[in-house]
């Protein structure tokens, strides 16, 4: 189904080369939330290339011939994480502990709404995952975006939780994979 997609995997300096086509795909996959000021491009850019420095950062391209059709990305929590702050109500404190190697963290995974519901997001988010040597994965996802939602269910993640990351930030579920 999705023999046309050529995924390419990436570190920091590959996403910062490629600022201009992740926005472009940024903005078609949240037109509808670009006039709240969390969803604003440049906040969006400001939060993934901080992520894009840090150990163990990967991004995972999406093109059909040159076009750039979605990507997602994300990196290994290190132990002193901010990751689960904004969890709403008491945590199990296992779930919330990190070790530098333990999770990975899927920040974004986007896909142009022409291009959706051809499997690509699937076959990203494996290119993304593979050979990572983590016990667990985790991201955070809005309940109300249920084709995401549904995806991540049958690709085996779980809730564990709402959070709100940032004060501005929608509310999401935390939901997490183990590998």
């Amino acid at each position: 189904m999705n023999d046309d997609l050529a995924v390419a995997r990436h570190d920091g300096e590959g996403l910062r080369a490629q600022q201009d086509d992740i926005l472009a795909v940024y903005r078609e996959a949240y037109a509808e939330r670009l006039d709240d000021p969390f969803f604003y491009p440049e906040r969006f850019w400001e939060r993934i290339e901080r992520g894009s420095y840090r150990e163990g950062f990967r991004l995972v391209t999406g093109r059909v011939q040159s076009e750039l059709v979605g990507f997602t990305l994300g990196s290994v929590l290190p132990a002193d994480t901010a990751w689960w702050r904004g969890f709403k109500g008491t945590p199990d404190l296992d779930l919330v502990r990190e070790t530098g190697s333990r999770t990975f963290g899927i920040n974004e995974l986007q896909v142009r709404p022409a291009w959706r519901r051809r499997g690509y997001a699937k076959a990203m988010s494996e290119a993304l995952l593979a050979d990572l040597p983590v016990k667990r994965v985790t991201l955070l996802v809005r309940a109300e975006n249920i084709p995401a939602y549904t995806a991540y269910l049958s690709w085996g993640f779980q809730v564990v939780g709402q959070m709100q990351p940032f004060d501005d930030s929608p509310l999401y579920e935390a939901m997490v994979k183990e590998l």
